[in-house]
């Protein structure tokens, strides 16, 4: 049965050297006993496996979307690094060459629940009483549960958040994605059943290194502020999509990430202010920093001819693009995002979109209208047009 590159590598990586050749070794030796398989596609599998090497192991494989799901083994080397043994790989191995070979085995399984079923079926008169039993006993294994995780959390550490800001010049659209994790991240793939883990405290498996109780103080204190934006923002996505009355048209919100709206990027910006984070912009991977203050954009006019001038600015304006939320104003620019104090907004930005709507990159002036220049201009944007071989006495003499 065929595996995705992709997930062999991810296997073989996280293994080793020298664990992967033991791995094909017990395979060729045939040690594997493969106990159950789910296979989908080479993407899409699951495997219940037994492995036979200085005793017998126990291996469980679940692979999703090209992802490894969950991957475990009873044996020490697993115990202590919680990672790809060479149990786990041999397995997964085995599936990639053979073919039913436990089908009769299968089928046994099959015919033994089917007869636990007609004996359970049988035994009605301690039901109640049995359930009862049954219902406290889960209590306790979930009460157990919970030390076990809150434990791992104490020795591997506070979950962290990680955003991933991905920017469509074209379209003039912001999405955010998220990372999970601690030494290793994983994508969070879906806001509403991060937002339904949250809201229950439920224990789930990202991956073979992260397992943890959704709670809030699982997460360590930098990110408090930005679990509060995701599950403001998730619990939108939940409802918006709950409601949605139309199949044909299907979910009206993304689940796998938050489109940034007038009033979300002014929410973005407060929990993100002076930090950097990964930034997607126009495909290319980069970095984006949030930067409390006004960029550094300055215009001048000069005197270019005898009685001609110019006003010019010392950036180019047209690789700079204006955000606007819903309290404040941005500039996103060489991978800075700025948020605009107001005396900003009113001077420099004014003159910012007369030379984009003109679609210009400097403004030209005859000498005689320098007297209008200084008169009306300058007051209204509070002189924020420098000088450089211009004296205002001289505009008394024309």
């Amino acid at each position: 049965m065929q595996i995705s590159k992709s997930v062999m590598e991810n296997l073989t990586e996280d293994a080793g050297y020298e664990r992967t050749q033991k791995a094909k070794k017990y395979q060729k030796q045939q040690k594997v006993e493969i106990e159950y398989k789910d296979y989908i596609d080479e993407n899409n599998f699951e495997i219940k496996a037994k492995v036979y090497g200085m005793e017998e192991y126990k291996v469980y494989v679940l692979v999703e979307k090209g992802e490894i799901e969950d991957i475990t083994c009873t044996c020490e080397d697993y115990e202590r690094h919680y990672g790809v043994c060479k149990h786990s790989l041999a397995a997964v191995l085995e599936l990639q060459n053979t073919e039913n070979k436990n089908k009769k085995q299968i089928e046994e399984y099959i015919e033994k629940d089917l007869t636990n079923t007609k004996k359970q079926k049988s035994e009605t008169k301690y039901r109640t009483f049995r359930q009862i039993v049954n219902s406290i006993y889960n209590e306790e294994l979930e009460n157990l549960q919970q030390e076990i995780n809150e434990k791992q959390i104490e020795k591997q550490g506070k979950i962290k958040i990680e955003p991933k800001i991905i920017y469509d010049r074209y379209t003039k659209n912001i999405k955010i994605e998220f990372k999970l994790g601690n030494k290793r991240m994983y994508k969070l793939k879906n806001l509403r059943e991060f937002y339904e883990r949250m809201l229950n405290n439920t224990i789930y498996r990202y991956g073979n290194q992260l397992e943890f109780i959704h709670k809030k103080e699982n997460f360590e204190e930098k990110s408090q502020e930005l679990l509060e934006f995701i599950l403001k923002h998730a619990e939108i996505i939940k409802y918006a999509n709950q409601n949605t009355n139309n199949s044909y048209y299907g979910k009206q919100l993304n689940e796998t990430n938050i489109t940034i709206t007038n009033s979300g990027i002014d929410d973005l910006f407060e929990v993100m202010k002076g930090k950097i984070c990964e930034f997607e912009n126009n495909y290319l991977e980069e970095t984006l920093e949030f930067m409390e203050k006004d960029p550094q954009i300055e215009f001048q006019l000069e005197k270019t001819k005898k009685d001609e001038y110019s006003i010019t600015t010392n950036i180019d304006i047209y690789k700079l693009t204006k955000i606007k939320g819903r309290k404040y104003q941005y500039i996103l620019y060489e991978n800075k995002l700025y948020k605009l104090s107001k005396e900003f907004e009113q001077t420099k930005l004014r003159l910012i979109q007369i030379f984009k709507d003109n679609y210009i990159t400097s403004l030209e002036l005859e000498e005689k209208d320098l007297q209008d220049f200084f008169a009306i201009i300058m007051p209204k944007i509070n002189n924020k047009i420098q000088l450089a071989n211009v004296r205002r006495r001289r505009i008394r003499k024309i």
